[in-house]
């Protein structure tokens, strides 16, 4: 069962495709709200014990034996199929190139958490603006 991502309490949601499915995992995440989503994907990849690899703390390592290379190779390619399985099509397309989750984590912070992303930007100088705004407002009482 799905249960609505983000709701404003009269039965109808903020962001109608963006939903929390029953792993826990993010269901077509359409790139809005990063900051829900990047602790939604790490709560996921935490509950099927991968977010040391997902981070980047845990990585490959050459003195390992064919088994644990196994293991550590069906581990990314988990991390992948929970982030691909997360996204809106236009969004996988953008980061399905990139041979791990890991790489594919950290592709969605370079353009959601950028100094360049317009959106960003944008939403940025919004708050900045209303929090101003109410200090105007606080001096005027």
């Amino acid at each position: 069962m799905s249960s609505l991502a983000d709701s404003d309490g009269g039965g109808k949601s903020k962001h109608k495709g963006f939903k929390i499915g029953s792993s826990g995992s993010p269901v077509r995440w359409d790139g809005e709200e990063w900051t829900f989503y990047k602790h939604a994907m790490l709560n996921a990849v935490k509950e099927s014990l991968l977010d040391d690899i997902a981070t980047g703390a845990e990585t490959d390592d050459a003195s390992w034996g064919d088994g644990k290379k196994g293991n550590f190779k069906k581990k990314l390619a988990m991390i992948k199929i929970l982030i691909q399985g997360s996204l809106s099509m236009h969004l996988a397309k953008q980061v399905m190139s990139k041979p791990t989750g890991t790489e594919m984590l950290s592709e969605l912070a370079s353009i959601y958490e950028g100094k360049t992303n317009p959106e960003m930007t944008v939403q940025k100088v919004y708050r900045l603006q209303c929090e101003q705004h109410k200090t105007n407002l606080r001096g005027r009482a």
